[in-house]
């Protein structure tokens, strides 16, 4: 999947698209813990998104808000399931503890400090200063960027959505490495006798 945000990076500089990475605004913290439905669900998300790559990654180490409103949540991919959707006047959030993370390269971050980095270190401030000073960016430069961005990238998840049987759910997670880096899925998951399994995806983008 990091590979297509390559791919997608590359595109962008040259004027194809992007998609705004969403910082959001500051939401209430519940002090209810995760359930373990919760944390089943996002160790499956993280699984879908490293492929059992077992690459390092910081984790936001709180969830954000599920957004129906974005344009890219097919919900006719739910095939009819109908979920609980909260109150969207109440946006509350989770805390992560490190029983969600699946590998011992994963690290749980603060989500605006680590959104610093992410500004410090967007591969396109090195496009922007070339143009602003006329010289052209080198592969080797623009790949060393892009991994310097990948590091201090954040990866972070949605609140889970449940149907009232609470046997689908439906989560949203997404890697921010700046303002033309980045990628997410929304995923729709089965509870079945081994446990929550993906059963569709829902929405998807890179930019």
């Amino acid at each position: 999947m990091r590979a297509h945000i390559l791919v997608a990076f590359a595109i962008c500089l040259v004027g194809v698209g992007s998609f705004a990475q969403d910082t959001g605004s500051k939401q209430k913290v519940t002090v209810q813990p995760l359930t373990p439905e919760h944390v089943a669900i996002y160790r499956v998300a993280l699984k879908d998104y490293l492929k059992d790559s077992g690459d390092a990654l910081n984790v936001s180490n709180t969830t954000e808000p599920f957004e129906y409103s974005k344009p890219f949540f097919h919900e006719a991919c739910l095939g009819g399931i109908e979920l609980e959707k909260p109150d969207v006047a109440v946006q509350v959030v989770h805390r992560l503890g490190p029983d969600v993370l699946i590998n011992f390269k994963m690290v749980l971050v603060e989500p605006e400090q680590q959104r610093t980095k992410i500004k410090k270190n967007d591969p396109q401030n090195l496009v922007k200063k070339a143009m602003d000073e006329g010289q052209p960016v080198s592969d080797k430069q623009l790949e060393e960027s892009v991994k310097l961005a990948f590091a201090t990238g954040m990866f972070s998840l949605s609140e889970i959505l449940f149907d009232k049987t609470h046997q689908h759910a439906v989560v949203s997670y997404a890697f921010d490495c700046g303002e033309l880096c980045g990628n997410g899925r929304i995923l729709l998951l089965e509870k079945t006798g081994e446990g929550w399994k993906i059963k569709n995806t829902c929405g998807e983008w890179v930019s």
